[in-house]
């Protein structure tokens, strides 16, 4: 008598899954949602460098020119800036002086001082920064913001895009030495932004396979 052991497998569950799968990663399957998803993350990161004043690495953008900054505040905002400056200047001598004492204290006592003198000039200078930086604006903005609120996202089944309409963008994001316009890069994906692009494929490849 003969013994076996027969396993029937029904694999027409499976196949269907997993040509539901390979249609939605098909351009014009449901990636275009993919895409969009992308488009917006991407703007988001963007406009987030307009207010953080750096760009996709994360280096800080050259500062305006003093001349700039005077040259387009109203008188009220301009002496504001001024005092904060001068502030800031009479900060930074008394840090120097407390610096200078310090190196020279022998007692405990002495250098305590010194030390707090130089903690109370480091929070004057930080304030007062901040008072300039309420006072100059933020780099990129001007008077409108247009450039900020320009940015904006297309996208497709197979593709996604960032950028601005306005033609003086070029100008910044690669800088105009004829015009002393110094590169401020807003535009272009950091280490960051791949990282969340990746996610964003990952969380829709797992709700395609939960399909």
């Amino acid at each position: 008598m003969e013994t076996g052991l027969t396993v029937a497998i029904d694999d027409r569950e499976f196949e269907a899954r997993l040509g539901n799968i390979i249609r939605q990663l098909r351009p014009g399957g449901q990636t275009a949602g993919l895409m969009r998803a992308v488009g917006y993350y991407m703007r988001r990161q963007t406009i987030k460098r307009f207010d953080q004043e750096v760009d996709p690495e994360g280096y800080d953008w050259e500062p305006l020119k003093e001349s700039t900054v005077l040259g387009r505040m109203r008188a009220g905002r301009r002496a504001a800036y001024r005092r904060a400056g001068a502030s800031m200047g009479r900060a930074i001598a008394a840090k120097a002086r407390a610096e200078h004492a310090l190196s020279r204290a022998r007692k405990d006592s002495t250098r305590a001082k010194a030390q707090a003198r130089i903690d109370r000039a480091n929070k004057r200078i930080t304030k007062a920064g901040a008072r300039q930086a309420r006072a100059r604006g933020k780099i990129l903005h001007g008077a409108t913001g247009d450039l900020r609120r320009s940015i904006n996202s297309i996208a497709d089944a197979t593709s996604a895009e960032i950028g601005t309409n306005l033609h003086y963008a070029g100008y910044h994001q690669f800088g105009a030495p004829r015009a002393h316009i110094p590169i401020r890069a807003f535009l272009g994906v950091a280490d960051e932004d791949a990282e969340g692009i990746e996610n964003l494929a990952l969380d829709y490849l797992a709700r395609v396979m939960g399909d």
